[in-house]
């Protein structure tokens, strides 16, 4: 549950501009819930945004393989 409150708050940091913040958060929720697709996918958005595109795929893929169970 503490997860959420990382991963909405991140979102929050996203929709107010603060990139590293919204990282942190969704990095946080990540290490509270390793299971948690949301918190990978949004950070897999931060990163795409800033560049970081081969680390924002490996948090796609995982987000994916969560939300499918592959």
């Amino acid at each position: 549950p503490y997860a959420y409150a990382y991963v909405n708050r991140g979102t929050a940091y996203v929709a107010l501009g603060q990139d590293s913040e919204a990282l942190a958060d969704f990095t946080q929720a990540i290490s509270l819930d390793p299971y948690c697709s949301k918190a990978y996918y949004n950070r897999g958005i931060v990163k795409k945004r800033n560049g970081m595109i081969k680390e924002a795929y490996k948090d796609f893929q995982k987000a994916f393989e969560l939300r499918y169970e592959i």
